[in-house]
């Protein structure tokens, strides 16, 4: 899996990348300078994105809003001491819209999402959340949930003439997803009886599906991270002391993770791709170049998260030489 970002035309020869026409692939992504192992090639941020608890995250970029402390409560159901010996428990300022009620990291992501957006959406959120209610009444999956918000997030865009619309409608949609178009026509439908998105047709909503479900990228963030990452790091604990630190959260971990195998269990979700799935929570995004890139058994890119959100890094795994292929 590779994820690049949309450039126009007038940009392409200040990257180290550009997009052609294979004669195999359809098109690809081609680098017009050396890498070498370990270069940042670039970074972005998604066109669209759907987080899937909106509570404890950002609705614009899924950074965590809770403390460590908070995210632990959350999924022990009780204060969990071992966070309080390396103190990291500042939880971030939030922005709350006071229309939808809706959580936002920094006032720069409210800005980008109102920009964007969240103008258009304030006035269908009501009608929104009820069509999501009878996802969740019928026990729709996880996708269903996420495409019907990213969806709804593409015309909200549209609306507002948002220059993202470019980037989310030049990606192919040509993989068969299951039960795609009877979806889409309940989701069209409700919203119709709704007076909402009414000069929107049933095949805008099915292509608009289409794309998430032959481009989703499924990644977490999780409130904890930072707090492991310092675990790991800290050199001040003693020696016997950072072991029993690192047994207790040993254990923690445990308990958590019998949790989310129980909730997977009573659900019927599919598991987070994620190295720690139950310390995290799930996003999918769409990224705008994705359906340019060609997929590899042997890459020489990778895919890395950044800054604990939707941000992405793509970093070269090996030597890349001039006209290469990335991916």
């Amino acid at each position: 899996m590779v994820i690049l970002t949309l450039l126009d035309d007038d940009d392409i020869e200040c990257c180290g990348y550009e997009v052609r026409n294979c004669s195999k692939k359809g098109r690809g992504v081609f680098a017009t300078k050396e890498y070498s192992p370990g270069d940042v090639i670039f970074d972005e941020m998604p066109a669209v994105m759907a987080p899937r608890d909106r509570e404890v995250s950002c609705f614009h970029c899924a950074k965590p809003l809770e403390s460590i402390n908070q995210a632990a409560t959350r999924l022990q159901r009780k204060r969990i001491k071992i966070f309080e010996i390396i103190p990291m428990d500042e939880g971030p300022d939030f922005v709350v819209d006071q229309a939808t009620e809706l959580k936002f990291c920094s006032s720069e992501c409210f800005k980008l999402a109102s920009e964007h957006y969240l103008v258009a959406l304030r006035g269908k959120w009501k009608e929104y959340k009820s069509v999501e209610n009878w996802i969740r009444v019928n026990k729709g999956p996880a996708h269903d949930q996420a495409t019907l918000l990213a969806i709804t997030k593409m015309m909200c865009m549209k609306q507002q003439k948002s220059k993202l619309v470019e980037d989310f409608e030049d990606m192919t949609s040509d993989r068969i997803v299951p039960n795609i178009e009877k979806f889409t026509k309940a989701v069209h439908t409700r919203f119709k009886s709704q007076n909402v998105f009414l000069e929107y047709t049933h095949f805008d909503l099915l292509k608009y599906a289409e794309i998430c479900g032959a481009n989703f990228q499924q990644a977490t963030t999780s409130a904890i991270a930072r707090w492991i990452k310092t675990l790991k790091e800290i050199k001040c604990l003693e020696r016997l002391q950072h072991a029993k630190l690192l047994k207790d959260f040993k254990d923690f971990d445990a308990r958590a993770k019998k949790k989310y195998q129980e909730y997977l269990r009573s659900t019927n979700a599919q598991p987070t791709l994620s190295s720690a799935p139950h310390l995290a929570t799930e996003f999918r995004a769409l990224y705008a170049m994705h359906s340019k890139i060609n997929h590899s058994c042997s890459p020489n890119v990778k895919v890395k998260m950044l800054e604990n959100s939707s941000k992405v890094a793509i970093i070269a795994l090996e030597r890349i030489s001039l006209e290469d292929e990335l991916c």
